[in-house]
């Protein structure tokens, strides 16, 4: 898990100034192994500047970007062990414990995967688990002594506030789905309540005690969560259910970051978010991303309603970049009036997929230019 991403990227700004309505470094994921580039994962600053980004750095002609790493999940993870194989498809259990068949017939970046077993079904596996893998203090969740001086010294001095440092927050929903499945733990949630309590209680301590450190000795702008928990009509949990489990956590670990200076964190989350939104905004969560135009999410709707409660990314339809220029161009149009409200920076909803041609791609890149975003 990432723990900073330091960018600077010269005249534009950083992102934290076009949250409050500046300008800002505009970013766009490419997955890995797309037609277009293959073994690098690919992000876009500034059109007309790429940047290539790997576990140690990234690199980009107009101006810097820096990443380092801390374990904020699991840790140390599993051992990858094939436990079956054939010309057609392997199953193996995955470093995150999770055995896994996928077939090796592929025709772009995703390759298709079925989860066969879960690490944690019951509190005598969440027990085994939690104390194999989630101590805050496990040697090599940060990096090395030197190198953690080294990213203070280069990120605390001068000229360090032309640079946007973010941090990961944790998840709470999107973890314990990942360890235990998605079934597994719906049923939990009604079966089993006190055990998915002490498991979200136990994950709100253990993020602040791995993210101390961090947010003591540097001075960090935003915090982002992950959850992936709504679908394209609405969350995989009630909204009572949120209140019950996950709202006093969220107003833990955001009470902490603000206390440490951290005042601004956001939420990842796929689908239609809007029945969760408020609570989010209630445990002190006030950015959302990626906004699914499939799943019904519309930034200027947002903007509407909440006003500058609220900040976004995302919100530009993929599918838009795969029906061709004029589609591009009603959509950009579509997002003005929403960027001209300021709180908002567009986004592609989600990693830009296999199937939108590469000049598609740059044309939607220098309508932005045109459109002032």
């Amino acid at each position: 898990m990432k723990l900073l991403i330091a960018c600077r990227s010269g005249p534009t700004g950083s992102v934290h100034g076009s949250a409050g309505g500046g300008k800002a470094c505009r970013s766009e994921l490419k997955l890995t192994a797309t037609p277009w580039q293959t073994g690098t994962t690919m992000t876009h600053c500034e059109p007309g500047a790429w940047i290539i980004l790997d576990s140690k750095a990234c690199i980009q002609p107009f101006g810097v970007c820096r990443a380092s790493r801390l374990t904020s999940a699991f840790f140390p993870t599993f051992e990858e062990e094939t436990l079956e194989e054939t010309g057609d498809y392997r199953i193996f259990r995955a470093t995150n414990g999770v055995i896994e068949k996928q077939f090796k017939r592929r025709t772009g970046s995703l390759i298709s995967t079925t989860f066969i077993e879960y690490p944690i079904k019951n509190r005598r596996d969440w027990i085994r688990f939690r104390d194999a893998h989630l101590d805050p203090h496990a040697a090599g969740r940060y990096p090395t002594d030197a190198r953690w001086e080294a990213i203070k010294q280069e990120w605390r001095g001068p000229g360090r506030r032309q640079e946007v440092v973010s941090i990961d927050g944790g998840s709470f929903y999107g973890f314990l789905r990942d360890w235990m499945g998605f079934e597994r733990l719906s049923y939990l949630l009604f079966d089993e309540p006190d055990l998915i309590h002490e498991m979200m209680d136990y994950l709100a301590d253990f993020f602040i005690q791995v993210l101390e450190k961090a947010v003591t000795e540097l001075e960090i702008d935003f915090a982002i969560f992950w959850e992936d928990m709504c679908y394209k009509t609405g969350p995989l949990l009630s909204p009572a259910m949120f209140r019950q489990f996950m709202l006093p956590n969220y107003q833990k670990v955001t009470a902490f970051l603000i206390e440490h200076g951290v005042k601004l964190s956001w939420v990842d989350c796929d689908g239609n978010i809007e029945a969760l939104l408020p609570l989010w905004l209630e445990g002190g969560v006030r950015g959302f991303y990626p906004l699914e135009v499939a799943a019904g999410m519309d930034a200027a709707r947002l903007q509407a309603q909440y006003g500058r409660q609220i900040v976004m990314w995302g919100n530009v339809d993929k599918r838009a970049l795969i029906a061709g220029k004029d589609a591009i161009d009603a959509e950009l149009a579509r997002l003005a009036p929403a960027v001209a409200g300021g709180g908002f920076i567009p986004l592609v909803d989600h990693s830009v997929p296999d199937d939108v041609p590469l000049e598609n791609y740059l044309y939607y890149l220098a309508g932005r230019k045109k459109f002032h975003f």
